[in-house]
């Protein structure tokens, strides 16, 4: 019998399946469109549960290997176990949507499948008139980002057989009202939908808090496929604090930026390493340790900051009720 071609062998490796095609299979590229809609905030939700909707079958098929049943009886859902970690990250998406959804179009009401069956009250504003075009266009692109997170995200945890938690209480003026007393009082805006200023001010904070917390789970999730999700997700916060912290440096919000990112460490139980916005020739607005990396702080001292200092466990400052991390209602 003749030895196979080269050419036949290339073939039938092409058409096997990769390790990494049964990791993760993409949502499609998504359509951008300028159709007017008497409800906007509904039409970006939609859009999002679309493309989640495209990607369910992926990531109930394709993101759980053949070896679910085993992984999920090693990984009980216990401690801060894979998946506790994820309805964390969960509630950080729900709290960076409804920063950007509130600015845009205030309280909005998207349902159980977007919010969970008992989602927590959003103490908030907006929405926010007058902001600026390049703000707004920016705004608008998170809360899209944000909600098509949310919306993998729940879909993942279907996948799973598991259950994610729901949107859990948010409060911003309670959140953001001791940063904006740092950074000066910003013109008396307790309240991060009071001004462009602030709303700046506080997306950047949310952002950076995320991209550290994301960092610090990675180092500690065992799933395979719940990296692969942190791994997609992760970039694109960053992008977006990248974006925020020019908008900060060109509006001149450096000192007040240094400022919040001071205080953020003190309820880390940090140093500082956040620059704020930068100044001078070069820029110095990439929030990284002297090695160039995004530094990765314990899950402690992010809720430290996310709380406002009041303890790991007893909620306050954004999340006035804690942040539960399991279906029986741990909270963290």
């Amino acid at each position: 019998m003749s030895e196979p071609r080269a050419s036949d062998r290339r073939a039938d490796e092409a058409a096997r399946p990769r390790s990494s095609d049964t990791a993760f299979s993409p949502a499609p590229a998504r359509a951008r469109t300028t159709v007017a809609s008497p409800d906007p905030a509904r039409r970006a939700f939609l859009r999002a549960a679309a493309l989640g909707t495209a990607g369910v079958g992926a990531l109930a098929g394709g993101l759980v290997p053949v070896e679910a049943e085993a992984q999920r009886a090693a990984m009980p859902d216990d401690g801060l176990g894979d998946f506790a970690l994820l309805n964390l990250v969960l509630s950080l998406e729900h709290l960076q949507f409804e920063l950007y959804n509130h600015a845009l179009h205030g309280s909005v009401d998207l349902g159980p499948a977007f919010s969970g069956s008992a989602p927590g009250e959003v103490i908030g504003g907006g929405p926010m008139t007058g902001i600026g075009e390049d703000l707004a266009a920016l705004v608008a692109e998170c809360a899209d980002l944000e909600a098509r997170h949310i919306t993998v995200l729940r879909a993942f945890f279907d996948g799973y057989g598991r259950s994610a938690v729901d949107r859990p209480a948010i409060d911003f003026v309670g959140g953001f009202r001791p940063f904006a007393g740092a950074a000066g009082g910003l013109g008396g805006a307790a309240s991060p939908f009071a001004s462009a200023d602030a709303l700046i001010l506080c997306a950047l904070l949310v952002e950076d808090i995320a991209v550290s917390a994301y960092t610090t789970i990675l180092e500690r999730v065992v799933d395979p496929n719940v990296r692969t999700v942190l791994h997609r997700v992760t970039p694109a916060e960053g992008y977006q604090a990248g974006a925020l912290r020019m908008l900060a440096r060109q509006r001149g919000l450096a000192a007040e930026a240094r400022a919040i990112a001071a205080l953020e460490a003190r309820l880390r139980g940090t140093e500082v390493i956040d620059p704020g916005a930068g100044s001078g020739v070069i820029a110095d607005a990439i929030p990284t340790d002297f090695s160039g990396f995004i530094p990765a702080d314990d899950l402690g001292a992010t809720l430290g900051a996310l709380y406002a200092g009041r303890g790991r466990s007893g909620g306050g400052g954004f999340f006035p009720e804690g942040i539960v991390i399991g279906a029986d209602g741990r909270r963290i």
